[in-house]
Formats: structure tokens, sequence, C-alpha cells
């Protein structure tokens, strides 16, 4: 699933998977209202945000609450090495690199 709620993005998104094949779904809503309906649990997540909000944290959390992620899932999320973010989650390890000014997060769940 590639989620996003701005209408730019998601023609890009649309570009960017011109001639790759398998199965996804593009929605163009917001991550709230995605991550309060899903019924998928996932594996992988790659969250890139616009870096000055909070959006990353709420999508983690969401994902948490509403028992959306498989154990061992890994979660990839990206923001500014500006951003401090507390990323100290119950049951997930957390590995982070910095890439030029981009800080990326690994944040791994534990089996429960």
């Amino acid at each position: 699933h590639f989620v996003d709620s701005n209408n730019k993005a998601i023609s890009l998104i649309k570009d960017n998977l011109k001639g790759i094949e398998g199965q996804y779904e593009i929605i163009n809503q917001s991550f709230e209202n995605f991550l309060n309906t899903a019924k998928t649990k996932y594996d992988i997540v790659f969250l890139d945000p616009p870096y000055k909000t909070e959006y990353g944290i709420k999508a983690i959390d969401m994902l948490i609450k509403n028992d959306l992620l498989n154990n061992n899932a890994i979660i990839i999320f990206e923001t500014s090495e500006e951003n401090k973010f507390d990323l100290n989650f119950k049951n997930f390890k957390l590995n982070t690199k910095k890439y030029g000014s981009v800080v990326v997060h690994k944040l791994v769940k534990d089996e429960i």
C-alpha cells in the first residue's frame, strides 16, 4: 500500500511504479484514515513524512495501537537531522544511521 493525501505525491508514486509488476495499491487519503481502517498486518513499513511534522511518530503509534504489525516487522522512518524524536517504543529495537542531512531509523518489532 502506498498512502498519501497529496495529489502531487500520488502522481509521483504512480509515475515511479510504471512498468513494475506486483500486488500494490495506491491510496489517496490521509494516513490517519488509512491506518484506522486497515485490515492488513505488515512486515515492512516505510515512513517518509514531511520532516517538520509529528506525522511519523503518530503513524508508528497508530500502527502499534491498531495492531497492524507482524512479529519481526520492520519500520523504516526517515527524518532530517534536525528532528529529535523519542523513538523508544516498547518491544522494538532501534538502529539509527545518518546519511548527510537525512537520518534513517530502523525499528524492528520483537516477537512477543
